[in-house]
Formats: structure tokens, C-alpha cells, sequence
């Protein structure tokens, strides 16, 4: 003889029957993406136990998730946005009413009388099994998974880390250094001109100089002599100004190297590159 189900069996059987069909959270893992409208279909990989009429217990997939819509972090006019993968895990949350209408509209919307359903996943991207490799034992990490990467720490920016290899390097102070290396280079130039123009002078004169010494000094003529006189003076005025130049360059490789150390500095304390 059957015995009849108890009221409070009843309904402990109603209520589950319900809960079955209420939805919170599960992981997933990415089918496609679309990276047009930043939907994913979504395979959810917790699957859903269900009691057969005549009792069996079975563990049914609970299936794929489609359009559903992606979260990326943003806010104040910034964004972090980058494409998924299939197989990337995601943490799938199902909202308390359709989102339908708010998903094609925006703004605030009619829920409708859907609950936690399947139809109204949204995915956050990052959930794993596993642990992500080349996490710093302090600070953030930013890059891919192959590839050099970013590490934000209390103490530096480290630009092209990778795991198990930190960026070390000093980064230059581009502009700073380069205003620096433009004031040298204009004084190096400055002074080998002046020393080229030096040394032309001493060789015009060089060459004049027999027109008007030894066995050629009596018969030399005014022009002869005048050329000569032009001659010396162009010596003395690009030999001061080869000098004045030499010691422009002194000054500016001086200041060059106070500034590589000086605030604010050739190189960056804070960010090193690799």
C-alpha cells in the first residue's frame, strides 16, 4: 500500500521544484565573443541535478548562455577593455528580472516577471579553476599571459616585465634629457665650426707667409703685404673665437653631467623599463 506524501513533503517539493528554476551565480566558460557588441555565448559548467518520477537522481548540463552581455571595468571616462577568448573562465550572475529591455534601451526599465533566469546572464570575465601565473607579491600586474606586461608596485612602474624577469632599468626623462642633449649638441657644434674656421685661417696664412719673409721679403709688394696683415688678424679673431667656443663646450658638458643627477634627472627613480 502507497503511503501518501505528508504536507510538509509537499511543499518541500514544491519549493524545490521552484528553487530549481532560480539562478544566481556559476562559472562559465567563453564559446565565442563578440567583440562588435561585447556579448559572449556562454557555456555554464555547473550542472543542474534533477529527481525523475520514479526517483532517479541525474546531473543534466544546464547548457550555453547566448548575448550575453560582458563587463568590463570603466567609470569617469576610462575603460579597461580587451578581447575574449574561447575557453576564457567568466563568472556568470543572473539578474533579478529580464534585462531585455535594458540591454536594447539603457536607462531604467520594465523588468518583467522573469526571475533569475538563464535568458538574463551577465558575465565578468576572470574566473579560473586555477591560478594566474606571475602574480607580484606585491602590486598589480597588467599584459598577456605570454608577453611582456606592466607591474604597478608601492615603489616603481616596471614597464616590459615579464614573469620571473622585473624590469631594472632606469627609464629616461625623454623631454628633460633630450633639451639637455640639444643644448650640447649646439655647443659641440658651435665648437668644432669655430675650430675649422681656426685652423683655415692658420693655413691661408701658412701659405701667404713665404710671400713676404726670407729671400722674398724685399721685393714683396703692398697688396702682398696687406694680404698678410688680413691673413694674421682672421688668426686672431677665429683663434678667439675657437677658444670661446672650446670653453662654451666645457661649460655645457659640465651642466650635462650635473644634470644626468640633478632633479629632475636623466633617468627615473620610480619607472624602470626592460
Amino acid at each position: 500500500m502507497s503511503r501518501s506524501p505528508t504536507m510538509p513533503q509537499v511543499l518541500e517539493s514544491v519549493m524545490a521544484d521552484r528553487l530549481a528554476d532560480v539562478h544566481t551565480a556559476m562559472p562559465g566558460s567563453v564559446e565565442s565573443f563578440d567583440s562588435v557588441r561585447q556579448t559572449a555565448n556562454v557555456k555554464l559548467l555547473l550542472k543542474r541535478r534533477l529527481t525523475r518520477e520514479n526517483g532517479d537522481v541525474e546531473d543534466v548540463s544546464t547548457g550555453v548562455a547566448v548575448n550575453v552581455p560582458v563587463v568590463f571595468p570603466g567609470a569617469g571616462g576610462f575603460r579597461l577593455i580587451f578581447p575574449l577568448n574561447a575557453g576564457d573562465g567568466v563568472l556568470v550572475v543572473f539578474a533579478e528580472s529580464s534585462i531585455d529591455q535594458w540591454q536594447a534601451l539603457g536607462g531604467e526599465q520594465p523588468g518583467g516577471v522573469r526571475r533569475f533566469h538563464l535568458a538574463d546572464a551577465i558575465a565578468l570575465p576572470g574566473l579560473r579553476h586555477d591560478v594566474w601565473a606571475g602574480l607580484p607579491a606585491s602590486g598589480m600586474s597588467i599584459g598577456s599571459d605570454s608577453g611582456p606586461g606592466i607591474v604597478l608596485s608601492p615603489t616603481d612602474v616596471q614597464l616590459g616585465a615579464r614573469e620571473g624577469s622585473p624590469a631594472t632599468e632606469a627609464a629616461i626623462h625623454g623631454t628633460y634629457f633630450l633639451a639637455q642633449l640639444q643644448t650640447l649638441h649646439a655647443a659641440a657644434s658651435a665648437a668644432a665650426t669655430a675650430s675649422a674656421a681656426a685652423h683655415a685661417a692658420n693655413a691661408a696664412l701658412a701659405a701667404l707667409l713665404p710671400t713676404v719673409t726670407g729671400p722674398l721679403a724685399l721685393t714683396a709688394t703692398p697688396p702682398q703685404i696687406a694680404a698678410v696683415a688680413t691673413a694674421v688678424a682672421a688668426v686672431g679673431t677665429t683663434s678667439a673665437t675657437a677658444i670661446a667656443a672650446e670653453s662654451a663646450l666645457a661649460s655645457a658638458i659640465t651642466a650635462f653631467n650635473a644634470a644626468g643627477v640633478a632633479p629632475p634627472a636623466f633617468l627615473s627613480p620610480v619607472v624602470k623599463v626592460k
